[in-house]
């Protein structure tokens, strides 16, 4: 969390959040022998955009920003800061 904002998510509810992005994320990956493997997931909200994307095997990275973010421009640069941390 960015220093100086407050979370629309109590810690349990962030929890659960995550327990289901990694379901789902799981259930994506049922389908990537005939469709490839997923990249990333993106959610829209009201208020915040959600991400989801593999991060070294089985593990996955989820980030969240405001509404008003070029989304696209902000996921490229994740991965490739990831692709990046991966390397080393």
């Amino acid at each position: 969390m960015q220093e100086g904002l407050t979370s629309y998510l109590s810690p349990f509810e962030t929890e659960t959040s995550l327990n289901q992005a990694l379901y789902r994320w799981k259930a994506r990956l049922k389908f990537q022998q005939k469709i490839g493997a997923p990249v990333f997931a993106l959610t829209k909200y009201e208020k915040v955009y959600r991400v989801t994307m593999s991060f070294e095997g089985e593990k996955i990275l989820c980030f969240s920003a405001e509404s008003d973010v070029k989304i696209m421009g902000l996921i490229d640069n994740v991965m490739k800061l990831r692709d990046e941390t991966l390397k080393t």
